[in-house]
């Protein structure tokens, strides 16, 4: 089920993306111009940008992917060449791991609360990225202040380039510190909100602040950095400079994807900044911010 065959597939591209293709076994699903076009989207995009491609489909298939596609040829000097195979990362799902897969889907869309259908492992993943996506589109329209649904625009500013995700969990965060966290809107003594979205601090720009709290929070997506922990890095010593506590709000998603790093990274910044900074991510069943290292492996 190639995507148009020769013209979809130079449309492909590596930074940030996931492509699947999927076949049945024919070798000939993929002609040799098509072949050409795979490895040279391998060879160019795949080694300088982040993406996945992924080939999906029965046994006879994936042998002609490995042998014919991940194979690929360099020519050094006249009669002398070289073979270079990419090795990629192989799953097959069976029932006998149905638990740890359901497991590994769940934290993945963020729910680590929630009575899992009994499913296939294919209609559980459509199922959990659903009930995902409804979150995220829930917190794009509306919040929820004390007992009234609010429209989110009224309360969470907005920003150039800015994602949905990034947006929705922005809102999220703010109907958290009010309804769970109990902290008010408005700062009685001074006159002025406590807590308020793109708020700029000297020749920083925070998504989340709450003054009465001296409290920064940045929600990371961490789609397209080449290096992640570099940019939280960045924002804890731009943030702390300023004299602010921090917190990181990680999407459950780029939070499993990048587990170990963030078990560590969140265990170093504890033993160097004590309380100031902690890392998260998100339980979208009870709707809590929860600790990266006790969710996700610490």
């Amino acid at each position: 089920m190639l995507p148009d065959k020769e013209r979809r597939l130079k449309m492909v591209r590596a930074g940030g993306s996931i492509t699947v293709i999927e076949g049945t076994g024919k070798d000939n699903e993929l002609k040799n111009n098509e072949v050409a076009i795979l490895k040279e989207k391998l060879r160019e995009l795949f080694s300088q940008e982040f993406g996945f491609l992924v080939f999906y489909g029965k046994e006879d298939f994936l042998n002609f992917v490995r042998t014919e596609i991940l194979e690929t040829e360099l020519h050094l000097e006249e009669h002398k060449r070289i073979y270079i195979t990419q090795k990629p990362i192989e799953i097959k799902p069976t029932q006998e791991n149905y638990d740890q897969l359901s497991e590994l889907l769940s934290r993945f869309w963020g729910s680590f609360s929630y009575d899992l259908p009994d499913t296939s492992i294919d209609k559980l993943a459509v199922f959990l990225e659903d009930r995902f996506r409804e979150f995220i589109a829930h917190y794009t329209r509306t919040i929820k202040i004390g007992d009234k649904l609010i429209p989110t625009p009224l309360y969470v500013e907005g920003s150039e380039g800015e994602s949905i995700t990034h947006y929705a969990l922005k809102a999220f965060v703010v109907e958290y510190l009010h309804n769970k966290l109990e902290i008010p809107f408005k700062d009685l003594e001074k006159g002025k909100r406590s807590i308020e979205t793109e708020f700029s601090l000297g020749n920083i720009r925070l998504d989340v602040y709450v003054s009465s709290q001296n409290l920064a929070i940045e929600v990371e997506t961490l789609y397209g950095e080449p290096v992640p922990l570099l940019k939280l890095r960045h924002d804890i010593e731009t943030r702390l400079e300023y004299g602010l506590n921090l917190w990181i709000v990680i999407p459950p998603s780029p939070a499993m994807l990048l587990r170990k790093e963030l078990v560590e990274f969140a265990k170093y910044v504890k033993k160097r900044y004590g309380d100031r900074v902690k890392v998260f991510t998100i339980d979208i069943d009870r709707k809590e911010l929860i600790s990266i290292v006790g969710k996700s492996g610490g």
